[in-house]
């Protein structure tokens, strides 16, 4: 595979979690389309509420008779069995997550094993039906991604603590932003602007390699389009998302990295590493390591096994 190829991204995943130990999530999911593809028909999910988080692209959904347009950053929220679809449109370019959570009563009672106290509280905020789409936060993208890089690890128990922690954090992530998505998108336009960026800047390894040459991605050009100086910047973004700007763009880089894996069984690891503007292909497995807990082979002979298993 040429450093310069390009094809259609198509990649997408799902995963029950009841699998691995969390029987409130029967889905996770995600996709990362660089084309539109097939509409979803109108279906529902039973006794299961459905949050979906849009990274990067525009999507329609229509619950009822009624259309929702999300842009990236967005979430949007469909209730247990409500009827939603694209609305006769298609699933559009771009990266989402989604999430189907089951009703406390259709499992233990108890939500990711909280306390039926504390489920009843954190059930009863998902449960507004208004507003079913406001802006995310960069925060629910990492609990994500590290959620689904756990999928890739064996299953054991502290896992399953560390992975329902995560789904915690989400959850309570949703709430928080969901109740104040108005002064979010006033005071956090810096924020916002600086993700699309990271976003377009990384949205296929051409641009990557483009913008590694070009420091499209350096911190003083971030702090550029944040509209502050780069140790402001440095801070508040670390204040928003809990890491620095310059891992944050690295932990972008590898996920990219792993969805070419996934996507071409048998492709070049060093290919891939010189296609995402790594220095060499040594530098790109103990980065990847750090990141995801195996070397980049390790990862592809894994889901190599678990696509033939």
């Amino acid at each position: 595979m040429s450093a310069r190829c390009h094809r259609p991204r198509m990649a997408r995943f799902s995963a029950d979690l009841r699998e691995r130990g969390i029987e409130s999530i029967s889905c996770l999911g995600r996709y990362d389309y660089s084309v539109a593809t097939t509409g979803l028909a109108p279906h529902l999910h039973e006794r299961t509420m459905e949050i979906c988080f849009l990274i990067r692209g525009r999507q329609a959904y229509s619950v009822g008779n009624k259309m929702f347009y999300m842009q990236g950053g967005d979430v949007f929220i469909t209730q247990p069995d409500e009827t939603h679809s694209t609305g006769g449109g298609p699933q559009e370019k771009g990266l989402l997550y989604w999430i189907n959570i089951l009703k406390p009563s259709a499992t233990s009672g108890r939500l990711l094993g909280l306390p039926r106290h504390q489920t009843r509280a954190v059930w009863e905020r998902l449960s507004e039906v208004s507003p079913r789409v406001f802006g995310g936060t960069p925060a629910m993208k990492l609990h994500l991604d590290a959620i689904a890089a756990q999928l890739d690890r064996p299953r054991n128990a502290l896992l399953e603590i560390e992975m329902a922690g995560h789904l915690v954090s989400l959850l309570l992530e949703v709430i928080a932003a969901r109740g104040t998505h108005k002064a979010r998108k006033r005071t956090d336009n810096w924020l916002t602007r600086v993700m699309q960026h990271i976003q377009s800047q990384l949205a296929t390894p051409e641009s990557t390699q483009d913008a590694i040459e070009g420091n499209t991605l350096v911190v003083e050009k971030l702090a550029e389009i944040a509209g502050l100086s780069p140790s402001r910047f440095k801070a508040k973004f670390k204040d928003h998302t809990g890491i620095p700007p310059a891992e944050y763009v690295v932990r972008e880089r590898v996920e990219r990295a792993a969805a070419m894996i996934r996507e071409t069984p048998g492709a070049s690891i060093t290919e891939i590493a010189f296609a995402l503007g790594f220095s060499s292909s040594q530098y790109f497995a103990s980065v990847f390591k750090r990141i995801r807990g195996m070397t980049p082979r390790d990862f592809a002979m894994r889901r190599n096994a678990i696509a033939l298993g």
